[in-house]
């Protein structure tokens, strides 16, 4: 049968995966043994909707059903709805970078609101800090989560230091370095009536490349900052992800490049500091991949070995 089709090729992949398949009379819907990405499923009128994230749920009048789980076939049809695990050995490993970064603040994962886990990372990142500031400012729109909780841990005044362009889109997924940087140039404008002769903690959700907390440090420079004092809200990221989110090759990567007094002077800051890995461990599901920050795979990396140094 086509269902028994389905589920002999999904025996032979191994990573990441979550796909549908529109037949004449049916739609079918996967995700891989390991739920690395999400996939949920909402009754809308008569019908039903799949989608990576629960907000848009809500956007089309749809009541949210349930998450597809890991390794499981579901096919729907004109009887409704029928589901089967086509691989039993399953273990949970779902991105942790979906809290950090990729999903929007209103989406759920795992029972958890992306917005309640920046909330959480804010939270620890401002518990070991050991440097006073005037202000602090979160880079928009990721990291506002984050700050905000920043700000609130430590009783310093949350500020809007940063204004986005609300018209220039990601300049994180453009396909080349010219275009990444002619967007940041537009993307981000800092309010310097806010942050000049003030001493600032700059709140951001992570660090891939560098180049953009390098142009947001030197934004707040330019317009008077006396300090800035960057703060990530997530680990280093010094792995590759090898499961489809993020295509920075590891040789890319400003934290497997450099140490932290060598990004503060890359991004010439007065300070730099990140969220440890066993915080952020207290932040997301336990059942987390976490392979770009601690190297730990869910899986044998295969044909992917020499892609991954220590």
């Amino acid at each position: 049968s086509f269902e028994e089709k389905i589920a002999k090729a999904c025996r032979m992949m191994s990573g990441a995966y979550t796909f549908m398949v529109v037949t004449k009379d049916s739609l079918y819907v996967v995700r891989d043994p390991h739920g690395i990405r999400s996939l949920y499923i909402a009754k809308v009128d008569e019908g039903y909707c799949i989608s990576s994230e629960t907000c848009s749920f809500p956007i089309l009048g749809g009541e949210f059903i349930r998450e597809v789980n890991p390794g499981e076939l579901i096919c729907f049809n004109c009887e409704g709805m029928k589901s089967s695990q086509i691989i039993e050995e399953t273990k949970t490993k779902a991105c942790a970078l979906e809290y950090v970064y990729y999903s929007r603040p209103d989406s759920v994962h795992n029972g958890l609101t992306v917005h309640e886990v920046r909330k959480q990372c804010g939270y620890y990142l401002a518990s070991e800090e050991n440097i006073e500031a005037d202000i602090v400012v979160g880079v928009p729109d990721s990291a506002l989560s984050a700050a905000a909780s920043f700000a609130r841990t430590l009783n310093v005044p949350y500020e809007t230091g940063l204004i986005k362009n609300r018209y220039i889109g990601s300049t994180f997924i453009r396909p080349t370095e010219q275009q990444r940087m002619q967007g940041m140039r537009v993307r981000l404008n800092a309010i310097s009536s806010v942050v000049k002769d003030k001493r600032v903690y700059l709140v951001d959700d992570s660090v891939v490349k560098g180049f953009t907390s390098r142009r947001i440090c030197q934004l707040l420079k330019e317009a008077g900052a006396k300090e800035v004092h960057l703060r990530i809200a997530s680990p280093m990221l010094k792995y590759p992800c090898l499961y489809g989110a993020d295509s920075t090759a590891q040789k890319d990567l400003a934290a497997f490049n450099y140490t932290v007094d060598e990004m503060e002077q890359l991004f010439q800051v007065d300070s730099l500091r990140f969220l440890s890995v066993e915080d952020f461990k207290k932040c997301v599901p336990e059942a987390s991949c976490l392979a770009c920050c601690t190297g730990e795979y869910p899986e044998d990396l295969q044909d992917y070995k020499d892609e991954v140094k220590e």
